[in-house]
Formats: C-alpha cells, sequence, structure tokens
C-alpha cells in the first residue's frame, strides 16, 4: 500500500478523469483494493476484481410501454401457451430462458409476456440480475419485492420467501443474467427458498447474452434464442422510428434507396433502429440521409451482431453539449435508475451546463438536455407507481459512454482528477492512502459515496482542501460523529449538498452560510433548513423547503414558486419580505379564515404588492383556511388573460 499510486498506473491508462474506488474487505482480499473505474470493464474484458458491493439499482422493470410489439410474435406466442396452457402448468417450477445479443429485443419480448400471463400468477416479481449475481442480494430484492402477509414472521431473505410463496403461483424475472456465479451451486442457492412454494405451475424467466448462463438453468428441453429481425419487419420498425406515427416513407420517396440501405446496416437490431432512426428523423433531407450512410463508422462493424457502430454513429452526430452529458453518465453502474434531479445536479457539479438565456434556471438547462438525449434514443423514459419519472440507458449504450471516456484520459492524472466515486467497506490500511489521494486532487468537483464506511476523522485534513468541490452526494454511509460537519463549510463552491440518504445523523455546521454558492441542501430531516444560521448568504435559487418564515425573508433570490402554510397575521407575513422576491413567478399563501386578518392581507398585496390574485379556494372544511393563489404581474405577460 506504500506506493499505490504508482502501483495503479497500469490500470489507469484505460481510465478516464471519474474514478470508482472500490474498497473489498474480506479475509481474502484485505490489503487489496480495486480501481474498478466508471471505464474498468470494457466489451470482452472482466472487471478487475470481483465486487463485493452491489451498486447499482435494478432498472428493468415490468411496465410495457412500446406502442407495438415488432417482429417477435411467434415466440411470444409460443411462451405465453407454454405458460398458460401447457406442460408448464403442471410442473413444480419451470425455468425459460431466452438468449440473444444485446439490443436484440429481450427484455422488450419479457415484457410483452409479462404483461400478457400476469394474471394467471398470485406473486410476480421482476429483478434485473446484471453483472453481479449475489445470491443473498438477488433473494433480499425478491423479497422485498414480494406483497407482505398480515401474520408473517420476522426473518431473512429465505424465511421471507418461502411464507410469502406459501400455497402461490410465481412469476419472476431474472433479466440480464451474465452469469450464475462461481459455479453451479450458487444458482441452486438461489433456487432454494423458490422450490419450497407449495404450489405448481410457477416459472422463471431469465434473459441472458450467453448460451452458458442458458445450459445451467434451464429446465426445459430448448431456450428462446432470439436472432436480427427478418428483413420486412425490420424495415417497419425502421421507419416507425424514424417518421412516428406516420409510420411510412411514402411521404418522402427521395428517402427511399438511402433509407433502406442504412436499415441494412443495422443487423436487424431493435436497438440500433430507434438509434439510428431517431438520428434520421431530426433531418428528413437526402444530404444528410447520405452523410449517415457514407460514414466511414460503418467500417468498423466485426461480426454479425455487431452494432456498435451504429449506436457510434448516431452519438457521434450528437450535438456537442449532449454528448459531454451523455458520455459523464458512465460515472455511474450499468444498469443504474438514474432521477432526473441527480442527473442535473451531477451536471451542475461539473459545471457542465451553459445557456445564452441569463433568465433561464440552471436547472431548467439540465432538464431540457435530458430530454433531449431521451428525444434521441439514448435514454428511455419510464414512470414509477406513483407517476415520478426514472430513466434509464441500455447497458450497449452504456459501453459505449465508457468506450468514450477511454479515448478522452489514457493516464490518470490525480492533480486533474475532477470527480471520484467511492463505495464499499474499507479496511483499516486504506486510510492514508486515500488520504494522500485527497491531498493531491485539488481540482476535484464531484464526489459520490455509495455504501460507504470510511473513517472521515482521519481523512477530514485532506478533504478540507477541496476547495473547488461542487458536489457531494452520499448513499447509505456511516460516518464517524463530528467528521463531515467539521468540514462542510469550507467547500466555498459547494453547489449540490445530498445527504438525503446518508444513515448517520448529519450536525449543522455553525457556519454553513460560508457556502454562499449553495443551490440545493437535500437532507432527510427538513429543520434541518431552519437552522441555518445567516440564510441569507445562500443563494437557494433552486430549492427553499421548510425554512421558517423569518428566513424567507433573507433568501432574496428565490426563483419559481413559494408557498406560506399557517399564515397568521398580516406582521408575520411582513417577515417573508414577499415584495422584494421579484424573481417568483407564483405566490400560495394558506391564511387563517379570520374575516378582519383576511382583509389586511388582500389589501395589503392589492395596494402595496407586485401580485395579482389568480384563484382563492374556499375555507377548507373543519380547518378554517382560505387559499390564495397569486401571480407576479411582471411574469405574466402572456397570461393577460387571466388577469
Amino acid at each position: 500500500m506504500k506506493h499505490i499510486v504508482e502501483q495503479l498506473k497500469p490500470v489507469c491508462t484505460k481510465v478516464s478523469t471519474i474514478l470508482n474506488l472500490e474498497l473489498l474487505e474480506s479475509n481474502r482480499n484485505i490489503g487489496l483494493m480495486s480501481l474498478n473505474a466508471a471505464l474498468s470493464r470494457m466489451p470482452g474484458q472482466a472487471p478487475l476484481l470481483p465486487s463485493s458491493v452491489d451498486m447499482s439499482r435494478h432498472v428493468t422493470t415490468s411496465e410495457f410501454i412500446d406502442p407495438e410489439f415488432y417482429g417477435r410474435v411467434s415466440e411470444g406466442i409460443k411462451i405465453i401457451n407454454d405458460i398458460t396452457q401447457g406442460d408448464c402448468c403442471g410442473e413444480d417450477l419451470t425455468i425459460i430462458p431466452i438468449v440473444g445479443s444485446g439490443g436484440i429485443g429481450k427484455t422488450t419480448l419479457t415484457k410483452h409476456v409479462y404483461k400478457k400471463v400476469q394474471n394467471h400468477f398470485d406473486v410476480k416479481v421482476w429483478v434485473c440480475v446484471s453483472l453481479n449475481f449475489n445470491v443473498y442480494r438477488l433473494k433480499e430484492e425478491i423479497a422485498k419485492l414480494m406483497p407482505e402477509l398480515k401474520d408473517e414472521k420476522p426473518g431473512g431473505p429465505n424465511d421471507l420467501i418461502e411464507q410469502r410463496l406459501k400455497s402461490k403461483r410465481f412469476l419472476l424475472v431474472l433479466d440480464d443474467m451474465w452469469n450464475c456465479g462461481n459455479n453451479e451451486d450458487e444458482w441452486k442457492r438461489l433456487l432454494a427458498p423458490l422450490r419450497k412454494a407449495q404450489s405448481t405451475g410457477n416459472i422463471i424467466l431469465v434473459t441472458t447474452r450467453f448460451l452458458a448462463v442458458t445450459e445451467m438453468v434451464k429446465t426445459i428441453d430448448h431456450s428462446i434464442q432470439l436472432e436480427g429481425l427478418e428483413s420486412e419487419v425490420f424495415w417497419e420498425l425502421f421507419q416507425a422510428c424514424v417518421f412516428g406515427d406516420e409510420k411510412s416513407i411514402g411521404n418522402h420517396a427521395d428517402l427511399l434507396v438511402t433509407g433502406k440501405k442504412i436499415a441494412e446496416k443495422l443487423k436487424g437490431s431493435p436497438l440500433a433502429a430507434k438509434t439510428v432512426g431517431r438520428l434520421l428523423r431530426n433531418h428528413l433531407d437526402l444530404e444528410h440521409w447520405t452523410s449517415v450512410l457514407e460514414s466511414k463508422e460503418w467500417e468498423l462493424q466485426t461480426g454479425e451482431n455487431d452494432i456498435m457502430s451504429a449506436l457510434k454513429l448516431s452519438y457521434d452526430y450528437l450535438p456537442f453539449h449532449l454528448q459531454y452529458c451523455f458520455t459523464y453518465c458512465a460515472l455511474f453502474p450499468e444498469d443504474y435508475r438514474f432521477e432526473s434531479d441527480e442527473m442535473v445536479h451531477l451536471w451542475i457539479g461539473l459545471d457542465i451546463l451553459q445557456s445564452q438565456n441569463q433568465n433561464k434556471k440552471v436547472e431548467e438547462i439540465g432538464l431540457s438536455y435530458l430530454n433531449d438525449l431521451v428525444n434521441y434514443g439514448f435514454f428511455r423514459k419510464d414512470m414509477n407507481k406513483d407517476g415520478s419519472p426514472y430513466y434509464t440507458m441500455h447497458d450497449l449504450l452504456h459501453e459505449l459512454a465508457l468506450k468514450d471516456f477511454s479515448t478522452l484520459h489514457k493516464r490518470l492524472d490525480v492533480e486533474k482528477l475532477q470527480s471520484l466515486m467511492l463505495s464499499g467497506q474499507y479496511h483499516g490500511s486504506f486510510v492514508i492512502p486515500f488520504g494522500n489521494l485527497l491531498s493531491k486532487a485539488k481540482a476535484l468537483r464531484v464526489i459520490l459515496m455509495f455504501n460507504a464506511s470510511y473513517d472521515m476523522e482521519n481523512m477530514s485534513r485532506n478533504f478540507s482542501k477541496l476547495i473547488h468541490l461542487h458536489y457531494l452526494r452520499i448513499v447509505k454511509g456511516y460516518f464517524q460523529v463530528l467528521s463531515l460537519s467539521n468540514i462542510i463549510s469550507r467547500f466555498y463552491h459547494l453547489r449540490i449538498l445530498d445527504v438525503r440518504q446518508c444513515s448517520d445523523h448529519f450536525n449543522l455546521p455553525s457556519d454553513m452560510s460560508n457556502l454562499v454558492k449553495l443551490r440545493h441542501f437535500l437532507v432527510r430531516d427538513d429543520s434541518l433548513h431552519s437552522a441555518i444560521a445567516n440564510v441569507g448568504k445562500l443563494k437557494f435559487k433552486g430549492q427553499a423547503e421548510a425554512f421558517a418564515l423569518r428566513q424567507i425573508g433573507q433568501l432574496e433570490e428565490l426563483k419559481g414558486s413559494l408557498s406560506i402554510y399557517n399564515l397568521e397575521n398580516v406582521e408575520t407575513g411582513m417577515e417573508a419580505n414577499l415584495l422584494n422576491k421579484r424573481h417568483l413567478h407564483k405566490l400560495e399563501l394558506m391564511i387563517l379564515h379570520e374575516q378582519n386578518m383576511f382583509l389586511k392581507i388582500l389589501n395589503h398585496i392589492a395596494i402595496y404588492g407586485s401580485y395579482i390574485l389568480k384563484r382563492m379556494e374556499a375555507p377548507l372544511a373543519h380547518h378554517g383556511w382560505v387559499i390564495l393563489e397569486l401571480y407576479n404581474k411582471s411574469k405574466l405577460s402572456k397570461l393577460k388573460e387571466i388577469a
């Protein structure tokens, strides 16, 4: 460990400025550090060391949102019939593998089947396995996704699975499985509690790229093997991806010949059709399509199922600012499930969001970039059960992002390191090497810590040197008391502080108002906002939740909308200094329904305020509150009809 930086130089030839430092703690691995960078797994290359920590969130879900199902009708019918009325119905457990190359449509087919057969099962679970076949993690995830029983007994994953499957027929999807662990015994350990279900007709669907996985898991004579779509069906899909609802090239006859030649190069891959189709859709002119057809990128195709050239071509045609944002998503593990705010916050931390429009918030710019990447086909947007959006990236597109990083930086220069991801457990011997690394990495702008357990006290003196840090996020970390709080106020350029998922208590530093550039302070306990002294020094332009009313008056840079609850008198309302909130466009007041005070507030708004009344709700039942919704006059140039 003495010369750890020197020892890692051979590894760093394939590393960009983004690192993913995994600390492995086990009897065999004590004293080893795995530098599985965001670039550590390239196509055909295994990770440097096996990971003991799962950083990914499982992203593929059972929701089927594709408007049409192209080219897999026969395969779909066969699987559905086998599950609902075939031999599978009489068996205790049937495992059906679906195998094919990346981007060929395995997950799409499985979602289609899942949707059609789900009513035949009492319990349905969908889990994305990905690279890390960790038996305990998978059992935990499966148990968590099963409906709880009212009278169930507490226990480990095995006990919970057995209880929740008792006398129930289940459907389990294991999506994107790369291996079955080190040997067949691990696969059997995963199946053990599932085999105890006291019912027949249970089904496990497994999707994988690898025939070896298929041979190990299948319980039927054959597997479902997917090849590229047949040319006629693929041409229909390709046209739908390019023209959307039009679904036909008929109105653009001049593009027909060129379009068919491009489609032939896509190897029947639905993923390639979607990404290249989006590229062509943006410019429906022959010159653009011809330049795509004649690109030298096609010469790099290496096999019958190779679509990386098609994906790279689509990437090359992205606007530069979108390339930059997309590439930095390689910082996250494969099969990661992105929330919009964490992605935008990362881009803010990296200072890569630029705009000529001074009136547009940087958060709005980030969301527009994200929507553009969705429209170009580089992200897929899905919805959680609560209606909130999340975003996923196909693993081949993740590989593409990793490749781009490998060309940007051939050698690690710690002094120029800008982004650092830490995950996993640590051994005591790592404290000094990490401290030395941080003392040299003075250009760091982004730090993410996942499932971390670091003795921050012994490293804090080096953390304090990170004066250029823009973004700090801690997920499920456990830290010693007084660790982070003692140094956080020295990050003078910090813009995003996200400790919502930090497992330890976060103590607010007394001089937190030093963070004058802070835009988002995300914590589990909103009461911490109201404890910030001299809050007026901060620039909470993006978010201001759970502040005391007396503090709102100091936050002159607030933008967007503001809601004030439990407003009891005009004098208290004056503390909010609403008249100087020039950047607010919406104000919502929840006023106690007491007539004299209510009229005073309305009069004050009418005479002195810059707001006009848009909506007023009657007193809420049993509470005696009136809700006023007002809009800033200066922001209503396009809404005069409301006034």
